[in-house]
This record gives structure tokens, C-alpha cells and sequence, in this order.
């Protein structure tokens, strides 16, 4: 290994060279260290904090001599490097100190012990015995430092979490804690809880698939003059309406306030509404996939007229018009708020005028968030011709709509300059109208960033469809993120592909398929074509991480091409 590195110009033996206002030799040398670590996927990039992270990426199913060489170089540089500030999903850290390291995510907590300049710590994916509990706990015990702490789809012993959670308050820098389909008991609930009472610098919260009940155990901590900040809580369902309003006086000096899916019905609405017009710091509020119709709704669009403090607003999606005239309303007396999501928002006839013709609605969808229905296609036509529309067009639609209705669409966003990303939503399957006014769109377009077909795939005809969006893509000079779902890449498909990416220099991302492997053919194919892009950088096409002649090959591709657009 060593021949290997020297052989490119590496000096593996030169100690750390990182001061307070040079880097590292290592910085330049991430290319070569890198073969090797690929080898047992593995890489070491540059991370946001100007340190480096060794962490897992995807390349092929490791050997066990490549594993063992690629695990030592690891060890070797995490020990002797401190410009080395994360480890993210790389492995046992046990085999020796790491000076450098301030974030570990992590599925053990193998390795651990010697670590005591830790700011975030994240767990996922673990299950952890009494012993492992201790371990993490003195770990923890010896991180004064620790900023932010994570569990996420991990399972502890019903003692365990209490053990744990009661190291956090030894941590006089901790900002953020989140517990997601984690196993949580209640005395954890309580120290949670008393965190929540003391701690002078905790400022977000997030609990995610935990106990009901526990949970309602910790936010007892909750208190009007708390450090926090931000809390997210999804998918509790307390059924006891108002059951989040026992801390509104708490949720009034927060900033963000998320709670999806919680059943949240009109009765909570409406204090919610009380919350918005008395807050004086509330910046987001995501009430979305919760209980309440249109009369919470209603109130809380009122309540937005003396609000001047909130910049995002999500609701649920079953809302009417009933509702939305009132926010259309609500929208030219408020100029704080910059989105408000209702998405599957059902328009009835009724308000047609209104919401479209009226001036007083002019505007209004630059900050509304709406999936349009097909119905309404001749209406967003006249919104994007008159430039009355937000950057992001999402739609609904299937081969049921009326051809002269979607032509109306897809012309005006051929004229239109603001759209920059469009997006279907449909109820069927893939169909050639709307293939044929993709492609077309493709050939005309020359400021839509951003296309997502997002249609169940149509296996009798999704490889023709796919065939024919790839090629009109060819010559396309501005759509830099596409998405169309096959169920299978066939060889057809992996040619048009290929062609695509030997002439295409605009593409950065694109996503075709999520569901099975690919067919050696099809891989061969894009690696030859991969050797001449240099502009791609993301590239799904299977989801099983088999041993494909041709993938690494791929992939390695990807990873040149973001070392030329972000070099270390």
C-alpha cells in the first residue's frame, strides 16, 4: 500500500501539517489515498467546517484483502491527521486515537472510549446491549463539548435511554437533541424533560416515532423563558384536542414550530391562529398531514393579517377554496410571509373568478404553493403568461386531460422566464400526450432547470417514453435535474442513455430508476460514455448494490467529476 501511495507522489509517513491558517498536505493527496479507500467504499472529502470527513460511499461489493488494506489507511490517517474532523458511516473506529475528530455518525459504539473533542454525535441504525449503554454513556460523560446528539432508528434497553439522555446535562454547549424511532422510556422522558427545564443553550428538539406517552413526559419540561428555539414532533396523535395548546405561552417565543402529522383538528386550529397573531418571533409553522379543514383554515388565514414575523406556513392538504380565498386576502395585508404550502388544495368552481381574474389575487400564487389539478390547466397557463406564478410548477395530471388544455400549458411555459423547475404528479400511468409535450419542451426550453416526471412507470410503454425524452434531451442547454421512473433500465434505455451523456454538458443529476439492478450491457455502456461527461455528478439507475461489470467504473466517473467541480 505504501509503494502504491509513494508511486503517486504520496508520503504517507509526513505527520499532519494543518495550522490555523494553512491545510494539510493530505488535501492534495485525497485523489490518491482515495483508490485505495475505494476499494472498501470508503473516501475522504472536504467537509463544510474546512476540516476533512472519511466517509462510506457506494462503489462495489468489497473483497476482504482490499477491505483490510482500506480499513488500515483509515486508522493510519485518523490517527495521525487532525485536520480529520468527521467520520460519517466508515466503519469500527476502535483500532486507534483519532485527535482530530468533533462528529461521528455512527450504527456502534465500538471504538469511542479515547474520543473526548466530540461536538456531534449521531447514532443510527444501532442496537445497543447494557454494556454498549455504558459505553456510550462514559463517552458522553467525557464530551463537555458535545453540540448536537442524535438517535435515530436505533434500540435501547428500557434502562438505557435514561443513562444516556442524563449525560446531556453535563453538556453546557448542547443546542440540539433528536430521538427518532427510538426506544424511549419513561424515567428517559423525565430527564429529558428536566434538560428541557435547565438547560440555558438548548435550542432544537426533535422527536420523531417515539412513545406517545414518554413524549408527553418530556414536553412537561417546557416553559415560557426556555433557551429553545425549534421543535419538530411528528406522528404523535394525542387525541386530546388541544393537546399541543397547554404550550402555546412556550411556542409563542419559539421560531420554528413543526408538527405534521399529529391529528390536529379545528380546535387546535384555531389556537394556532391565536399563536400566529401573538407571536412576535414565529418564523415557520408546519401544521401539514394533520385533521383540520377549511374553518381552522379560515382562522388561521385571519389570524396572518396581523402576523408579521412568519416566513413559511405549511397546512393540510384536504383544505377547499373556502379557505384559500380568505388567504388570498390575508396575502395583501401581509408582506412577511413568503410560502404557504396547501398543495393538494381542492379549487371549487365557484372561486374560479376570484382566485384567477380578480386584481386583488394578483401575486398571490407567487407565494402560494398549489399541485394543480388538470382542470385548472388553462388558468395556470394565463398565470405563467403573466409571469403571476412562483419559480416551481407542480401538476397532476392523466391521460384523461383534454389535449388543447395541456397544449395551452406547455406553450406558456415555453414563454414563460421565471419558471424554473416543473414537476407532474399524476394519478395514472406515463402517456404519450404528455411525453410527446416533455420532449417538445426539451427541444424549446432554455431556462427550466429542473424536470420531474414523477408517473408510476407504464411497463408496456416506459421504455419508448424514456428513449424519446433522453434524446430530445440532447441537445437541451439548460435542464440540469431530470426524473422519469422505469421499473427496469433495459438495453435500449442504457443506449439512449449513453448517447445522451457523450454530448450533454448541462446535466448534473439525473434519477431513472430506484427499483432493481441494472443489465451488464447497459452498465458497460455508460461507463464507455461516462469517459467523455464531465458535467455529471448524480446519477441513480438501480438500487441493489450488486457487483455490476462497468458500475465501479461509473461511479468513479461521478466521484472525477465532483472533484473538478469542488476540488479539496
Amino acid at each position: 500500500m505504501r509503494l502504491r501511495l509513494k508511486e503517486d507522489g504520496v508520503d504517507i509517513l509526513r505527520q499532519c501539517s494543518a495550522g490555523e491558517k494553512e491545510s494539510c498536505w493530505l488535501r492534495e493527496c485525497l485523489a490518491a489515498c482515495n483508490k485505495i479507500l475505494h476499494t472498501a467504499s470508503l473516501q475522504i472529502t472536504e467537509s463544510a467546517d474546512r476540516g476533512l470527513v472519511v466517509e462510506w460511499v457506494f462503489v462495489t461489493t468489497p473483497n476482504d484483502a482490499d477491505t483490510l488494506q482500506a480499513d488500515f489507511l483509515k486508522d493510519w490517517l485518523l490517527s495521525r491527521h487532525s485536520c480529520i474532523h468527521s467520520v460519517s458511516r466508515a466503519g469500527d473506529l476502535s483500532g486507534c486515537p483519532h485527535p482530530g475528530l468533533r462528529s461521528v455518525e455512527a450504527s456502534s459504539v465500538s471504538g469511542l472510549g479515547h474520543l473526548s473533542t466530540l461536538e456531534h454525535f449521531s447514532l443510527f441504525s444501532a442496537t445497543l446491549t447494557d454494556a454498549s449503554v455504558e459505553e456510550l454513556a462514559d463517552t458522553l460523560g467525557r464530551n463537555h463539548n458535545l453540540k448536537s446528539f442524535k438517535i435515530i432508528h436505533s434500540t435501547v434497553p428500557e434502562s438505557g435511554s435514561e443513562k444516556i439522555l442524563a449525560k446531556l446535562e453535563g453538556c453546557p454547549s448542547l443546542e440540539a437533541v433528536e430521538l427518532s424511532y427510538t426506544s424511549l422510556s419513561a424515567s428517559a422522558a423525565r430527564v429529558l424533560a428536566q434538560l428541557l427545564r435547565t438547560s440555558k443553550s438548548l435550542k432544537k428538539l426533535s422527536m420523531e416515532g417515539v412513545d406517545k406517552e414518554c413524549a408527553k413526559i418530556a414536553l412537561e419540561g417546557l416553559h415560557d423563558g426556555s433557551s429553545l428555539e425549534e421543535i419538530y414532533l411528528f406522528g404523535l396523535e394525542p387525541h386530546e384536542s388541544p393537546f399541543f395548546m397547554k404550550y402555546s405561552e412556550v411556542f409563542k417565543n419559539l421560531k420554528v414550530v413543526r408538527l405534521p402529522c399529529n391529528e390536529l383538528d379545528n380546535a387546535s386550529a384555531f389556537e394556532f391562529a391565536a399563536l400566529i397573531e401573538a407571536s412576535e418571533t414565529l418564523v415557520e409553522l408546519g401544521l401539514n398531514s394533520n385533521s383540520f379543514g377549511d374553518g381552522g383554515a379560515v382562522a388561521i388565514a385571519k389570524a396572518l393579517r396581523r402576523n408579521k414575523t412568519l416566513h413559511e406556513l405549511s397546512l393540510p392538504q384536504d383544505l377547499t377554496s373556502v379557505s384559500l380565498v380568505e388567504f388570498v386576502d390575508a396575502l395583501t395585508v401581509n408582506t412577511t410571509l413568503e410560502r404557504l404550502d396547501v398543495s393538494e388544495v381542492d379549487i371549487l368552481d365557484e372561486h374560479r373568478a376570484r382566485l384567477f381574474e380578480d386584481p386583488k389575487s394578483a401575486g398571490a400564487f407567487k407565494r402560494i404553493f398549489v399541485i394543480w389539478k388538470q382542470k385548472w390547466l388553462r388558468d395556470l397557463a394565463m398565470l405563467l403568461r403573466r409571469g403571476d406564478h412562483m419559480p416551481q410548477v407542480y401538476v397532476d395530471v392523466d391521460p384523461r386531460v383534454p389535449p388543447a388544455d395541456l397544449d395551452a400549458f406547455f406553450d406558456a411555459l415555453l414563454a414563460s422566464h421565471t419558471v424554473t423547475e416543473v414537476s407532474f404528479y399524476p394519478r395514472e400511468f406515463s402517456f404519450d400526450l404528455l411525453v410527446d409535450r416533455l420532449a417538445a419542451l426539451f427541444r424549446g426550453t432554455t431556462t427550466i432547470r429542473s424536470v420531474h416526471c414523477r408517473l408510476s412507470p407504464d411497463e408496456k410503454h416506459e421504455e419508448t417514453h424514456l428513449v424519446r425524452l433522453l434524446d430530445a434531451l440532447r441537445d437541451n442547454t439548460s435542464v440540469a435535474d431530470f426524473t422519469m421512473l422505469v421499473s427496469y433500465l433495459t438495453v435500449p434505455m442504457g443506449v439512449a442513455l449513453g448517447k445522451l451523456l457523450e454530448v450533454n454538458n448541462t446535466l448534473t443529476t439525473l434519477t431513472l430508476c430506484e427499483y432493481w439492478s441494472v443489465h451488464p450491457e447497459v452498465a458497460r455502456t455508460l461507463a464507455n460514455s461516462m469517459r467523455h461527461n464531465y458535467t455529471l455528478l448524480d446519477l441513480r439507475i438501480e438500487w441493489d448494490a450488486e457487483d455490476v461489470e462497468g458500475l465501479p467504473e461509473v461511479w468513479e466517473a461521478l466521484r472525477r467529476n465532483k472533484a473538478l467541480l469542488y476540488p479539496a
